[in-house]
């Protein structure tokens, strides 16, 4: 569960990515807590690469991920939280030579896989020894995969749901 003492806070950039996240108390009984981080690796890549000849690289790896989380105590026995997060991965780069002579791999290449889901979830501690935790959720994938002007693209919806129950036999397991 997100912190509730106070607001917390960290922001970074480095060669590589930038990102951040924050968390803390909403009120009394709720908190929050949200993530981002992009990457661009890849464009820094292609411009080291741009005027160098000898620097021969055409990949261009990028990514972008976020997480959210709502949590809110319902009373002494009942929590709630609602989650959201996102991911996005893609890698591109340029075939100039045809590859095993194949001129159907030749020129583009672009991967990309992406995805979101939004989770609401209960939690009850039944006793010291019991408890359960129900959650569901919804959200969407994508997969393209391009090869010249080969593709290949998959659109998805999914629900899930997940149902757990602790129990403790003994104070030692």
């Amino acid at each position: 569960a997100p912190k509730t003492d106070r607001w917390h806070g960290m922001a970074f950039v480095d060669l590589y990515n930038a990102g951040g996240l924050i968390e803390g108390p909403i009120d009394e009984t709720s908190s929050m807590f949200f993530s981002a981080r992009y990457s661009y690796i890849g464009q820094v890549l292609a411009k080291v690469a741009e005027d160098n000849e000898e620097f021969d690289l055409t990949v261009a790896p990028t990514f972008s991920d976020m997480f959210f989380d709502y949590h809110k105590k319902l009373n002494d026995k009942d929590e709630f939280s609602f989650i959201a997060v996102r991911s996005r991965d893609e890698l591109q780069f340029v075939l100039n030579e045809t590859v095993n002579n194949n001129p159907l791999l030749r020129g583009n290449f672009y991967q990309r896989t992406e995805f979101f889901r939004l989770i609401p979830r209960w939690y009850r501690r039944v006793n010291d020894s019991q408890s359960f935790d129900v959650s569901i959720g919804y959200g969407d994938n994508n997969v393209l995969f391009e090869v010249g002007d080969n593709y290949f693209e998959l659109d998805s919806t999914t629900i899930s749901q997940r149902f757990e129950y602790k129990t403790r036999f003994s104070e030692t397991y």
